[in-house]
């Protein structure tokens, strides 16, 4: 096999291996008047994480949302904003930037 036949079938598997690569989903469920929430959107874009906010005061349809997150994840009810979810699988009350670099290192 010829070495640009070997290069070409290389590039193809990276491709393929660098899109089906799983990215970090984090939601963030708050309000643009939490100057918390605020806050944590100024961080994550400083540390460029990727994310979506959900202004549940403003969306009734994201606040349902939420509150099915918070059955998913077995919730008290206590509910601090910022909340975030993160793949899915893991959810942060009162989320803070080393709380969300933390639950991205765990997965």
């Amino acid at each position: 096999m010829s070495l640009k036949k070997l290069t070409f079938l290389a590039l193809i598997f990276f491709a393929f291996a660098f899109a089906s690569m799983q990215t970090n989903k984090v939601v963030i469920y708050g309000s643009d008047s939490c100057n918390h929430c605020i806050d944590l959107k100024k961080d994550l874009d400083s540390a460029k994480i990727e994310y979506q906010f959900h202004d549940v005061e403003q969306n009734k349809e994201k606040e349902s949302e939420m509150i099915a997150v918070l059955n998913k994840h077995r919730s008290d009810g206590y509910v601090t904003f910022p909340l975030v979810e993160i793949n899915g699988e893991k959810l942060i009350n009162g989320a803070t930037l080393v709380l969300i670099k933390e639950a991205l290192k765990e997965d």
